[in-house]
């Protein structure tokens, strides 16, 4: 879901975001391949019925992004990671009947 013109309470934007921060870690710590060799390319894609502008596409990316990145880069302060040149990431976006999002690495050269 996109934040950038959502106005809700910041009790429910917290509670979202702390969801998606656990589905992301769970689905990583049961995946069989854990150990990626950087820099990768991450490609982050949006599923749902209707499109986004790349900036709010981008937005709704941002809990799920700043997770990936203290997955691969860990031992920095939350949020810091996204910032190295080591992880690119990459936005799609798919039409689906469903809401969901994919996440796809690729070893940089």
């Amino acid at each position: 879901m996109s934040e950038a013109n959502l106005q809700q309470h910041w009790t429910k934007k917290h509670a979202r975001k702390k969801e998606m921060q656990r589905e992301i870690r769970y689905i990583w710590k049961a995946s069989p391949i854990r150990l990626v060799m950087l820099p990768i390319a991450i490609t982050l894609t949006r599923m749902a019925p209707r499109t986004l502008d790349f900036d709010n596409l981008v937005a709704a990316f941002k809990w799920a992004r700043d997770t990936v990145a203290d997955l691969l880069i860990p031992g920095l302060a939350p949020g810091r990671a996204d910032d190295s040149d080591q992880i690119e990431f990459i936005y799609k976006q798919e039409k689906s009947t469903k809401y969901g999002i994919r996440i796809d690495a690729t070893e940089c050269d």
